[in-house]
């Protein structure tokens, strides 16, 4: 398997997670210039419109897997492999599966679901040159168990930042994790504007989310009687801090801020 930290910076030992939250448009010019030289980790749909933010991210995640996440994983690939800069992919193996052999048997069934509900035709091996895989828990009613090796199912609880916290702590990208556009308040995103013009992006979250029919992030709305992440946070900073590794956000008016379950710090100590 690759090393995922084979480009990141020799003294770097913060490592920024780059979300979605519509606090990434506050950056400033300086952060975003010294965010740039250290470890990041772009999330979901982050490298489609990483040109608004500006920030290219050393590496990029993606756990979801349910439609349109071939679409993002198919642009994300399509991205850097086109802009000439290296970015280390960390992928659910699913997408292993589905691509490095999109003839087996067992993925005809997913390809012709695909067309049949979504119009959306998977391109055949179509796959990143640096990637780790990793397995994460997918149902909502696994096991919350917080893996301790590569070889365990990553932790997952409403939505894939968890899985992605517990997946740092494993490659030891960092000593110290910084959360930005993290922010859970509300549904917006820094693309909501660009993504109008990508509407087969959309899923049936972000669609509720644009309706009004939540006031928060999906991630932290009560569903299925599940609560949001917030609940479960104080069990996920445990396990951070207990593999030696700080966790903190860098946007104080997020939820988990607010609500003190993740210390503020500032993009700059």
């Amino acid at each position: 398997m690759p090393d995922p930290a084979a480009d990141r910076p020799a003294a770097a030992r913060t490592v920024y997670v780059l979300g979605s939250g519509a606090s990434m448009l506050r950056l400033t010019p300086e952060e975003k210039t010294h965010i740039a030289g250290q470890t990041s980790v772009a999330m979901n749909k982050y490298l489609i419109f990483w040109d608004i933010i500006g920030i290219w991210p050393t590496h990029f995640f993606l756990a979801d897997i349910h439609y349109p996440a071939p679409c993002v994983y198919e642009e994300s690939v399509a991205i850097a492999r086109d802009s000439g800069q290296t970015v280390h992919f960390l992928l659910d193996d699913d997408y292993r599966r589905r691509y490095a052999t999109p003839g087996a048997i067992t993925n005809l069934p997913w390809r012709w679901r695909m067309r049949r509900d979504h119009g959306f035709r998977p391109n055949a091996g179509m796959l990143p040159e640096h990637v780790t895989w990793f397995r994460r828990w997918h149902s909502w009613h696994d096991p919350k168990l917080w893996a301790l090796s590569m070889d365990a199912p990553m932790f997952f609880y409403r939505g894939s930042l968890s899985c992605l916290l517990n997946l740092i702590t494993l490659l030891r990208l960092g000593d110290h994790i910084k959360l930005l556009g993290v922010d859970l308040k509300t549904p917006e995103s820094f693309y909501d504007d660009a993504l109008k013009t990508k509407p087969y992006l959309l899923d049936d979250y972000k669609r509720a989310q644009d309706a009004g029919a939540v006031k928060t992030h999906m991630t932290a709305a009560p569903i299925r009687n599940m609560p949001g992440i917030q609940d479960i946070w104080p069990f996920i900073q445990e396990n951070v801090e207990a593999a030696g590794i700080r966790l903190s956000c860098c946007t104080e008016d997020s939820l988990l801020v607010e609500r003190g379950l993740c210390p503020y710090t500032p993009v700059q100590d």
